[in-house]
């Protein structure tokens, strides 16, 4: 990207979210780390900036518009996501009414945000969604196999 077009929120595609990433071979997801954690507990996103219990995992399983903020300013919420034992990547829609642009596009998002998240020190678990039967060729892509994976 052009410096003068990485002015500060003029980046719609937040690729700064995947500075430095190295990327999948088909799709060019962000290439993830596996991990190995089972969360005990877990909070949805729109309750996490409302408790102290900080020993929670964070989910996104609740309806995209509730943490569609985390997507469109990432770096508000750094802080608050360290906070806690770790995060389960957002859960981004792949409706099978979608197309599959869409449905690729929500997979970059989840990838992206998992990698800066990883990039900064949070703890995560990769979350893995699928739609119609033409996203099973990237449903894990981009995920390091042999780690923990949520569903």
């Amino acid at each position: 990207m052009v410096d003068s077009e990485k002015r500060e929120g003029s980046d719609v595609f937040k690729s700064d979210l995947v500075e430095n990433a190295y990327f999948s071979p088909i799709y060019e997801f962000p290439l993830l780390k596996r991990t190995h954690y089972t969360p005990e507990k877990a909070i949805p996103f729109d309750r996490a900036t409302r408790t102290t219990q900080y020993d929670n995992w964070v989910h996104f399983y609740i309806h995209d518009r509730q943490f569609e903020c985390v997507w469109n300013n990432p770096k508000q919420y750094l802080n608050l996501l360290k906070r806690f034992a770790g995060v389960i990547t957002p859960d981004y829609s792949l409706y099978r009414s979608l197309p599959l642009a869409m449905q690729i596009w929500n997979t970059y998002r989840n990838r992206s945000i998992a990698y800066w998240l990883q990039s900064n020190g949070v703890n995560i678990i990769p979350n893995i969604r699928w739609g119609d039967e033409r996203t099973y060729a990237f449903a894990f892509e981009g995920i390091e196999q042999g780690g923990t994976i949520a569903i």
